[in-house]
């Protein structure tokens, strides 16, 4: 795939995400795990027993009693997750939420290397008595920016 290709798509990517941010936000908020976990809260508000859920399992009891307590410590591993919640009758929902936009989590990595590359130059070219000026720094900092927003190399670099 060229690279143009893969800067399109992670671009295309990004504005869907970036455009449901706060829509998958809200969400997020809202299926706040609850005190004792789904499968120990979804089990009780059906009025269904440790035994009850072990046999639509087809495991022990000790077994459904560890499952709840590994949702609970956030050990429990997605297929026992999924199981658990086909025997409960639902579904299970699962997402990444991004903290910030997309664009600006890549903005401000991008911004951070490019500072970084930037001062080794900026000390470099003051030990020759060459320093840029302002204006000039920022200029080539807003440069540096889109280069590495359109590398391949983006996220391999060191920051």
């Amino acid at each position: 795939m060229a690279l143009s290709e893969r800067v399109q798509r992670s671009l295309e990517a990004q504005r869907a995400i970036d455009a449901r941010l706060d829509e998958m936000k809200t969400a997020s908020a809202s299926l706040a795990t609850p005190m004792g976990g789904w499968i120990f809260t979804i089990r009780s508000a059906l009025g269904m027993s440790i035994g009850d859920l072990a046999t639509r399992l087809a495991v022990l009891p000790s077994t459904v009693k560890r499952l709840e307590q590994s949702e609970q410590s956030g050990t429990i591993n997605f297929e026992s997750l999924q199981k658990a919640a086909e025997a409960l009758d639902c579904e299970l929902v699962y997402a990444l939420v991004p903290k910030t936009s997309i664009e600006r989590q890549r903005l401000e990595r991008a911004r951070k290397i490019a500072i970084e590359n930037l001062d080794r130059v900026q000390e470099t070219m003051g030990l020759e008595n060459q320093s840029l000026s302002k204006s000039e720094m920022e200029q080539l900092l807003s440069y540096e920016v889109q280069a590495l927003l359109s590398s391949s190399r983006f996220w391999k670099l060191s920051s």
